[in-house]
C-alpha cells in the first residue's frame, strides 16, 4: 500500500436540491465546485460567472452568491470542496495574480484530467517553472502530489457522502472507472465499493450499540 498525504485541511459538502435557490459562501481560503445536475451562476465582488452541468470551478476569497438551478430532471447537486489551510510558500518576486493563477491551475486539477502539461500552459508559464514552483509550494512533484490528493478526495467522499461510485469517480477528475478502482486499491489496499460497505456496516453497527445502551 502507497503512502501519501491527506489534502490540506478539507470540508466536503455534498448539495442537492429540487428547487432553484441561492447559497452565501464566505471562503477564507478556497474552494472548489464541482456540479453534477444542474447549473449555478456565482457572484461576487469580481463579477459574475455561469457554470453548467460537470463543470468544475474554483471559489475564491470572500464572499459569494451561488444561485442554483435544477437541470431538466428538476435536481440541482453539486459537491463543494472547502480548503482550510493552502501553502504559504512562495517565491518574493512572483506578482500575486501570478500565485492566484497557480493556486487555481493547482485546484481545478483534482476534479480534472489535466496533464502536468496543461497546467503549466494555463498558468502561462514553461513546464520546466511549473515543477520548480510546485515543489517549492507543495514539497512534491506535481504528479505524485495531485494523484495523492485525488486519492484522498474520493476516499474522503465516499466516506462522507451518498454520491454514486460514478459521481465520485467524475468528481475526482478520473474518466476510466477500471483505472480509478485499480489505484485506489493500490493507495489503500481495498476497493472503493468494500469501503463503502465496510463503513456502513461500521455505522449501523455503531448505531445498533448506541441504540441498546439507552
Amino acid at each position: 500500500m502507497e503512502q501519501y498525504n491527506e489534502i490540506p485541511t478539507t470540508a466536503i459538502e455534498h448539495i442537492r436540491q429540487h428547487r432553484n435557490t441561492e447559497i452565501s459562501i464566505n471562503e477564507d481560503h478556497y474552494a472548489v465546485g464541482y456540479i453534477l445536475r444542474g447549473s449555478c451562476r456565482i457572484s461576487s465582488a469580481e463579477g459574475t460567472l455561469h457554470y453548467d452541468e460537470h463543470t468544475p470551478y474554483i471559489i475564491d476569497r470572500g464572499e459569494h452568491t451561488i444561485e442554483c438551478r435544477t437541470s431538466a430532471c428538476g435536481i440541482f447537486e453539486q459537491v463543494i470542496i472547502h480548503f482550510y489551510d493552502t501553502p504559504n510558500n512562495v517565491e518574493e518576486s512572483v506578482p500575486t495574480s501570478e500565485i492566484v493563477r497557480f493556486d487555481h491551475a493547482v485546484l481545478s486539477s483534482l476534479t480534472t484530467n489535466l496533464s502536468i502539461e496543461q497546467l503549466a500552459e494555463r498558468c502561462c508559464i514553461s513546464l520546466s517553472t511549473f515543477k520548480r514552483r510546485f515543489r517549492s509550494r507543495y514539497s512534491a512533484a506535481p504528479h505524485r502530489w495531485i494523484t495523492e490528493q485525488r486519492m484522498g478526495l474520493a476516499r474522503t467522499t465516499l466516506l462522507s457522502t451518498s454520491l454514486t461510485m460514478q459521481a465520485v469517480m467524475e468528481l475526482c477528475g478520473f474518466e476510466n472507472s477500471s483505472h480509478f478502482i485499480s489505484l485506489f486499491k493500490r493507495h489503500f489496499n481495498i476497493t472503493p465499493a468494500r469501503l463503502r460497505r465496510l463503513n456502513m456496516r461500521q455505522q449501523r453497527e455503531s448505531i445498533e450499540a448506541a441504540n441498546d445502551d439507552i
